[in-house]
């Protein structure tokens, strides 16, 4: 039995019930109309179990503004239990100081934000104990310096861009400036590991790259490529990092809403994917998203290169919100949709699919392996 409520004079939230003051509780299948008498012994028939209307993730999916009368998310929280994990990883995993070049892995420790087209260029020092020093990107730092203020403002210094980490280790440079870049980089963080005191122990990098490694020994210091230092400190989500993966993920759903609420016969990919662009642009994405709209014979096999193609009636049209990010959190999820009514041959292929992919989620449990997933699916 649905109910719904008329607007209502106080809503008293306990233990998540909503109660309701003098007012009325309409029951959908009959409109039976039901006073509630304030003065009345509490009877759980008149509450509404608020779970029961809205899953708990909704509670975490505040608005983007700060507020002095509710706890939304906590930045400073935020990076200081990160900061924590780090750290524990760090004394479990044996390591002292680690060399990051990844920007998720440098965020996560430090909280700088990376430009996205600095990454390579950038690059974070992060001891063990004491604050993570920033190399960051050309006059950009100077705006670091000045915003990052838990940090001090010495911990936030020029790199030197030697095109190593994602750039592919000097992909883009002449061999001979490259060389010479990658030395500048070497003595730079050999000084400030003995200004850390830390020069003899082992720098562990977060990836492997060869070129900042070979420069790196070649000055002396002792390096070592693990991946999965970071990759443990960040399994287990905080409870503010689920606040911020739940508000990029009700973005996710806007983007999928104004998809939905466009799709008409002679609208483009390219437009459509626009949209869905600009929805998770308004809503706080960064630094943007890479979302793509593909529709009618660009479906099957997939095609992630949007284009000018017109839709048509009763196509299938696909969506994904890739690299939708708020807070430094992504989401990617497709989603499918048909332009008008579909056919009775789409929603049997839709079903059979749909079939096939929980058949697998059930699959997913402790003990399974990877074959035993991938036979829910056909040959």
């Amino acid at each position: 039995e649905q109910y719904f409520l008329l607007p209502v004079n106080l809503l008293i939230n306990v233990k998540f019930f909503i109660y309701i003051s003098p007012n009325y509780i309409y029951k959908r299948n009959r409109g039976e109309k039901m006073s509630i008498d304030p003065a009345s012994k509490w009877d759980s028939k008149y509450a509404i179990l608020y779970n029961d209307k809205y899953p708990k993730y909704v509670w975490d999916t505040w608005g983007a503004q700060i507020a002095d009368w509710q706890e939304r998310i906590n930045p400073e929280k935020l990076r200081k239990e990160r900061t924590e994990r780090f750290r524990a990883e760090c004394k479990q995993s044996g390591v002292e100081v680690m060399l990051l070049l990844l920007p998720w892995n440098m965020r996560y420790v430090s909280g700088y934000k990376p430009m996205t087209y600095t990454t390579g260029l950038c690059y974070v020092l992060a001891p063990r104990e004491g604050d993570p020093i920033i190399f960051a990107h050309g006059t950009p730092g100077i705006q670091d310096r000045r915003q990052m203020t838990w940090l001090p403002p010495h911990k936030v210094r020029y790199s030197i861009p030697a095109c190593i980490g994602m750039m592919g280790s000097g992909l883009w440079t002449h061999p001979e400036a490259w060389e010479y870049q990658l030395k500048k980089f070497a003595d730079q963080i050999k000084e400030t590991l003995k200004e850390l005191r830390l020069e003899k122990e082992t720098l562990v990098l977060d990836s492997y790259d060869p070129g900042a490694i070979r420069a790196l020994e070649k000055v002396g210091v002792k390096t070592k490529a693990d991946p999965a230092v970071m990759e443990r400190a960040q399994e287990i989500k905080t409870k503010e990092e689920i606040k911020c993966a739940r508000m990029s993920a009700a973005i996710g759903d806007f983007m999928m809403a104004t998809l939905a609420a466009n799709i008409k016969p002679g609208k483009t990919e390219l437009e459509l994917t626009g949209l869905m662009i600009h929805t998770a642009m308004k809503y706080g994405c960064e630094p943007w998203p890479h979302s793509y709209v593909i529709s009618g014979p660009n479906t099957w096999p997939i095609f992630r290169n949007m284009t000018d193609r017109w839709i048509r009636p009763g196509e299938i049209v696909i969506a994904d919100t890739v690299h939708s990010a708020w807070n430094g959190y992504m989401t990617c999820y497709y989603r499918t949709f048909c332009c008008g009514r579909a056919s009775q041959a789409a929603k049997d292929a839709y079903k059979r699919i749909y079939d096939w992919l929980y058949g697998a989620l059930k699959k997913c449990k402790p003990g399974n392996t990877t074959k035993d997933i991938v036979e829910a699916f056909p040959d």
